[in-house]
């Protein structure tokens, strides 16, 4: 029996073991790789290149696959390392003196670039090329870049650099313009999953297709984290491995559980969502994780909603089937719905108090949520119903005989009709409180009016009637009754203290500066402060409107004593019965004419504000 040691020594790990010594093993980055290739085939190799994308994607491995092109002594045809020279082996093995490997997280600092510019001068010992590969270049310091410029502006023939990092804005653009520069892209998860699917069969492992697309979904477009977890699933299921195990392994949620909570939305079924948030709380899972599986989850449904296809899915087979199934019991429309919710529910998750309870809140909100209806359809049930409406209308007025009374009938059956239509109660629709009796309605009844002739009549600008309007005929209200001097006299004080809507310079002075008496349908307001009977004067109307809406009755105001009134009776004095002059003037003196009016002063927004809080006036300074 072999002893642990030598098990320990045999093992490793599955992103080592199966890394790309080839162009043509490298996954996900034919744009990057083919460009090498054909460098390498037609000698047009560049002094420096800088690898960007996400960690695990390549970068590294395809340095390394470079230094091997460059310095193989037995290419392919198609320019590959042949893996087998010395070069090569010793490459692979990391016992070149020609290939130097830098961490630049560690080795940032200026004296570290001035020890690579002494030993960058040397010449290769076997290969073309001597090569420096710095991964996470980023970390170095603006001391070592400016270091390293001269000698990457101006390198010997025999060096080269390959720089590698996950955050090239940090780089400066200086080193930036003197590189040749490849984006590696996040990996899809049907590469990934293609790739474990190959190594699994080479190590002997059974796994199915559901598996492999949630470790590659997991993986986040990174080959070397997709690959790690494929180890940690290998250490929990064995060499068999299923799909429900996989969940289990990596705690996480089970598609099929997105399939039953998005049913039991869809269903309204509150009861079953709270089940399964107790379910999640039970279990452990993190509520961000789940808001953002249950997101991508519509996601799928609207695209196959808005595609009519399950291409964009990153799922299994099996389960682009079961959205393509899923989503004929949803709109577009309604998913964009949830989908608002839950992200906003994604941003207030982090600093709730209570993240249970806002994360049920977030499901039953969602399940009790109304469907959403295209305007163009509501439209469309709208003119329908208009149709509808018109029909029935001409059906119930095409009696043209009938007397008044009929027509009373035909409108209360209109009105009923309206409200079976609209599905509105009674008091919804338009109603008169005071409708005349259909006797006092003919008595009233006025002749009818000649129609003017078309050629003559003008294009009416009015608005077409609505349809509320064209259900009902329209009774014409009753005038306005005259209020008793009693009446008035009961009622005008206690609305003008309780009325909201009377301006407050009013109030005052009609409870505290000014007389009131009472006549029959009307109401005359007198004081002796001439600044009180102009601002009441100018608010005559503003009074009568409130009276007349809170007693249902006409009434006018007579305003008694202000400048305005007692100009008025000294002009009366001159045009009464006194005897007039010869030349104009009451006692035969001469009379100029009257100088007209002055303008009225322009008042600063202050002023007009103290005049009507306060009542003031304007005072001459000589």
């Amino acid at each position: 029996m072999p002893d642990q040691s030598s098990l320990q020594a045999e093992y490793i790990v599955t992103a080592r073991k199966w890394r790309p010594q080839r162009f043509a093993d490298v996954v996900g980055q034919e744009h990057v790789t083919r460009t090498l290739r054909n460098a390498v085939g037609s000698k047009r190799i560049h002094h420096a290149y800088i690898f960007n994308g996400p960690r695990g994607v390549g970068k590294t491995t395809t340095a390394r696959i470079l230094a091997k092109a460059v310095n193989c002594e037995n290419p392919s045809p198609d320019f590959e390392p042949c893996n087998v020279c010395a070069s090569c082996t010793e490459i692979n093995t990391g016992r070149s003196m020609d290939v130097i490997e830098i961490d630049g997280a560690s080795n940032n600092s200026v004296d570290d670039i001035r020890k690579l510019r002494e030993n960058a001068k040397y010449p290769p010992i076997k290969g073309a090329y001597k090569m420096y590969i710095i991964d996470e270049v980023h970390m170095l310091s603006t001391s070592a870049f400016n270091a390293l410029l001269k000698t990457l502006e101006e390198p010997p023939r025999h060096l080269l650099f390959v720089f590698a990092t996950t955050e090239p804005h940090k780089v400066p653009a200086t080193i930036l313009s003197r590189c040749q520069r490849f984006d590696f892209r996040r990996m899809q998860i049907d590469e990934i999953a293609a790739q474990l699917s190959h190594i699994a069969t080479q190590e002997g492992i059974v796994i199915d297709d559901e598996s492999l697309a949630v470790i590659g979904k997991k993986g986040d477009g990174s080959m070397r984290d997709s690959q790690s977890i494929f180890d940690q699933v290998i250490a929990f299921c064995g060499k068999n491995v299923e799909y429900a195990r996989v969940n289990e392994a990596l705690n996480l949620i089970d598609t099929e559980f997105y399939f039953t909570l998005g049913r039991a939305i869809r269903e309204h079924d509150v009861a079953t969502i709270l089940d399964f948030a107790r379910e999640v709380f039970m279990r452990g899972y993190d509520l961000q994780e789940c808001l953002h599986g249950l997101a991508e989850h519509f996601r799928n449904i609207l695209t196959i909603l808005a595609t009519q296809s399950a291409n964009l899915i990153e799922a299994s087979k099996l389960h682009r089937e079961q959205y393509t199934a899923e989503a004929t019991h949803f709109t577009q429309a309604d998913v964009l719905q949830y989908m608002t919710t839950i992200m906003n529910t994604e941003q207030q998750l982090r600093f709730a108090t209570q993240p249970r309870l806002r994360f049920e809140f977030a499901l039953i909100q969602m399940a009790k949520m109304d469907s959403a209806i295209h305007i163009s359809d509501l439209l469309a049930e709208l003119a329908e119903l208009k149709k509808k409406v018109h029909l029935l209308k001409d059906d119930v007025l095409k009696d043209e005989g009938g007397s008044i009374r009929d027509e009373g009938k035909k409108a209360v059956k209109l009105t009923t009709v309206a409200q079976t239509l609209l599905s509105v109660p009674h008091d919804a629709v338009a109603k008169n409180d005071n409708k005349p009796s259909i006797e006092a309605a003919s008595e009233n009844e006025q002749p009818p009016q000649t129609a003017p002739s078309p050629t003559t009549a003008p294009i009416s600008s009015q608005p077409a009637p609505t349809l509320a309007e064209e259900l009902v005929i329209p009774i014409p209200p009753p005038a306005k009754r005259t209020i008793t001097a009693a009446e008035l006299t009961g009622a005008w004080r206690n609305i003008v203290d309780t009325s909201e809507k009377l301006d407050g310079a009013v109030k005052t002075y009609l409870q505290t500066m000014a007389s009131v008496v009472c006549n029959d349908g009307e109401m005359v307001v007198s004081s002796e402060m001439d600044f009180v009977a102009d601002k009441l004067s100018e608010k005559r109307q503003h009074l009568t409107d409130i009276l007349q809406a809170a007693l249902g009755a006409d009434i006018s105001i007579t305003i008694v004593g202000g400048t305005h009134n007692k100009a008025s009776a000294v002009f009366d004095s001159f045009t009464g019965d006194a005897p007039a002059a010869k030349n104009g003037g009451l006692f035969g003196e001469d009379v100029p004419e009257p100088a007209p009016p002055p303008a009225p002063k322009e008042l600063h927004e202050l002023d007009r504000a103290i005049i009507e809080l306060f009542g003031a006036k304007e005072v001459p300074v000589r």
